[in-house]
């Protein structure tokens, strides 16, 4: 007899040979389906998505790199971050690829050189997943001006900075003679 095996995922060849032999096959066919379906979306959607942030503040020097570490569990369809210099971020942050790095596969966000004026605010890591949005916890970014860091130089008098190159250069000696 020729009978032909019609392997999972058939579906669209299956129904149409259903009908041509019992018009109620279709229909347990089709509850059946939606039942697997709903089953297998439940199962999909029932981890609970999490995001955490790796510390409350974060630090770093105009023109240095700013990398404000966001981990989401399961892999999110979406990646927004918030930024703000009040607590609550409302301001989205464009993925322009020149200055702001972040996605969905790597959601920490990466600031090429952060300025104080523009860039020192709060930020939010947001993920969304399965129709479900969960925020995380507003970080505070410090950027430290490259005028404040001359400043404070400017500020020690010659004896000052030739005692500190001095204590260095002793500590660096005593570090090689231990060696």
């Amino acid at each position: 007899m020729g009978k032909t095996f019609i392997s999972y995922g058939d579906y669209e060849q299956l129904v149409p040979k259903l009908k041509l032999v019992k018009p109620v096959l279709v229909k347990i066919t089709d509850r059946y389906t939606e039942k697997m379906n709903k089953l297998l979306n439940r199962k999909k959607h029932s981890t609970n998505l999490t995001i955490s942030m790796d510390k409350p503040v974060y630090q770093t020097k105009e023109g240095d790199a700013a990398f404000l570490t966001c981990s989401v569990y399961p892999k999110p369809d979406q990646i927004v971050w918030k930024k703000d210099k009040t607590a609550k971020p409302s301001e989205i942050v464009p993925i322009d690829n020149r200055k702001y790095f972040y996605g969905i596969e790597a959601p920490t966000l990466v600031i090429k050189d952060p300025y104080k004026i523009y860039d020192e605010a709060h930020y939010q890591c947001t993920a969304k997943a399965h129709r479900k949005t969960i925020d995380g916890q507003v970080v505070q970014l410090q950027v430290t001006a490259v005028t404040d860091l001359c400043r404070t130089t400017s500020a020690m008098g010659p004896s000052d900075v030739m005692s500190q190159s001095t204590t260095r250069l002793e500590d660096l000696n005593a570090d090689i003679r231990h060696r």
